[in-house]
């Protein structure tokens, strides 16, 4: 579940931690890692501005 963290209500920005997983090609789990994710409002669309990951 993502839970937004902040809001720029004028610049229509808003950041989510996003959790991910990596898997090794028979299925099972490399690590679970955080990301957090910048998304903005161009125009009529919502567009990933950045993102930043924590795993390696």
């Amino acid at each position: 579940m993502t839970t937004r963290l902040n809001a720029s209500p004028r610049r229509r920005r808003r950041t989510y931690p996003v959790p991910y997983t990596r898997y090794r090609e028979d299925g099972s789990v490399i690590g679970v890692y955080d990301s957090l994710y910048l998304l903005s409002l161009l125009g009529s669309a919502c567009k990933i501005q950045s993102r930043s990951s924590f795993g390696p």
